[in-house]
């Protein structure tokens, strides 16, 4: 066992432990947080981070625009350039930034906090990492840690515990989250569904089995398409699949897809598309009829918490098309189980052609450099 797939596997035991650190450490420092917010009239959210941190900031971004807060997300090292206003700084007074770095030592993440000090705004900061004592940890007014515990591969359970964090971020400035017994209930449901799904030999080896008949692995390109919440997922599988199986990937919003990349479009094109919203779905199943009936591809994996209705079961007899659901509901934390398919796809995918899992080459897990 490499050290990337004992880690994609030790997810559902690193989520129970993150969210229970949540619950017994840190309802304090969310009870403040929130505090602080109504407070100081705090009127904007601005979350940043960078790779794999900024991604899963998709999350409560859309968690809390939906529930009517203004928020706004801007990678780090682009907020580090151009996210200052020139004139009328004042504005930053009734701001509050929530920095998301999993090592807490990101170079873009060290001089932005430099810079948002050097202002004198007095800006609110909020840092989301592993290490309590990064220079992020130690140079916020506010922090909430992950708890995952040494992660020495290319990011998996730091990953979906910040998606955890997050989440429970988000619900905590919407409504009192400790407060809600089904609020736990949920979490504690979705992480045993985690440590069955890792824990099911069955289920993985129906996994490996599928990519391996179905999908393939020759191919040096994978488009991975998504809408709302699973743009996260598609962002960080894009990146997986550039450091673990060493290929060229990309992600892309369906819509987005839909206005030029179509016409990129060969029988060599292989494709992930993931929803995790029903109000998603019906849109997905006209695009992927499309694809069927009037465009060309090679294959594409469906990945989804929908089922598919009567009308579109015939769907199923298309042979490029790979059907593949999971039982999680909440599209706001579907993506934790969306990534842990896609790691492991990309796992058994690097395996097949030789390469070592989770090794870098060039790369490494913290980007001092800007």
């Amino acid at each position: 066992m490499t050290h990337l797939l004992d880690e994609i596997l030790s997810q559902g035991k690193m989520m129970d432990a993150c969210f229970n650190f949540l619950i017994k450490n840190q309802k304090a420092s969310l009870d403040n947080i929130r505090n602080y917010i109504e407070l100081h009239h705090i009127t904007k959210l601005i979350f940043t981070g960078m790779g794999s941190s900024f991604f899963c900031t998709c999350i409560p971004f859309y968690m809390l625009r939906q529930a009517g807060f203004d928020v706004e997300r801007i990678e780090a090292g682009e907020f580090l350039l151009y996210g200052f206003p020139q004139s009328n700084k004042e504005i930053f007074k009734n701001v509050a930034i929530v920095l998301v770095s999993q090592s807490g030592e990101s170079g873009e993440i060290v001089e932005l906090i430099k810079s948002i000090q050097s202002s004198k705004l007095k800006t609110y900061t909020i840092g989301i990492t592993n290490d309590p004592s990064s220079f992020l940890a130690t140079h916020t007014d506010a922090q909430l840690f992950l708890n995952v515990g040494i992660e020495e591969s290319v990011t998996s359970k730091s990953y979906t515990c910040s998606l955890l964090v997050l989440y429970v971020l988000a619900r905590s400035l919407i409504i009192n989250f400790f407060e809600s017994v089904n609020e736990i209930k949920i979490i504690k449901s979705l992480i045993t569904n985690i440590k069955n799904f890792l824990s099911d030999n069955k289920n993985l080896d129906g996994l490996f089995d599928t990519i391996d008949k179905e999908f393939g692995n020759g191919y040096h390109f994978i488009q991975i398409l998504a809408r709302g919440t699973s743009i996260s997922t598609a962002s960080q599988g894009a990146l997986n699949f550039k450091e673990i199986v060493k290929i060229n990937s990309e992600a892309m919003t369906v819509s987005s897809f839909r206005h030029g990349g179509i016409e990129s479009l060969n029988e060599r094109t292989r494709m992930i598309l993931m929803t995790s919203n029903p109000n998603e779905n019906d849109l997905n199943i006209r695009f992927i009829e499309k694809l069927i009936s009037k465009w060309t591809f090679g294959t594409l994996l469906y990945v989804t918490n929908q089922e598919l209705s009567s009308e579109y079961k015939l769907l199923l007899n298309t042979p490029k098309l790979i059907f593949y659901h999971h039982n999680i509901e909440n599209p706001f934390l579907a993506p934790i189980m969306e990534i842990i398919i896609l790691q492991l796809m990309c796992y058994k995918t690097a395996l097949k052609r030789g390469i070592s899992p989770g090794v870098f080459n060039y790369s490494s897990k913290i980007t001092n450099g800007l």
